[in-house]
């Protein structure tokens, strides 16, 4: 069985924080998981220091991914990595001019960077 090392949520709102839907099914999910997490550590990986309280266990084992937006679609539909996409514009489907911005590029790299930190605790 393999264990949780991060649980990663997405759909999250850039502007505003979390939408009220997302945040109410990330807390309920992270309930859970610190839940399973204090009936059966095995199931988690290690830590350095394990969490004691909820704060905590979220802290190690819980991030957020916000949506790509845009860049996401076009880099997807091209088969092209977010860190080699440029501002440009783009032909999706039958639009052959969609724009992807600077800012959601960086925006996205920095998401996942942040992402990526959280997998080397």
């Amino acid at each position: 069985m393999p264990e949780v090392h991060l649980a990663i949520g997405n759909r999250f709102t850039q502007f505003k924080g979390a939408a009220a839907a997302y945040a109410a099914f990330a807390d309920a999910t992270a309930e859970q998981l610190y839940t399973a997490f204090r009936n059966n550590l095995s199931r988690f990986s290690s830590r350095k220091k394990l969490p004691t309280t909820k704060k905590q266990f979220i802290s190690q084992y819980v991030s957020e991914l916000r949506d790509f937006n845009t860049a996401g679609v076009v880099a997807a539909h091209h088969g092209t990595p977010l860190s080699k996409m440029r501002q440009d514009y783009y032909p999706v489907h039958n639009d052959p001019d969609v724009k992807v911005n600077k800012s959601q590029l960086v925006a996205g790299l920095q998401a996942v960077d942040s992402v990526v930190s959280a997998l080397d605790p």
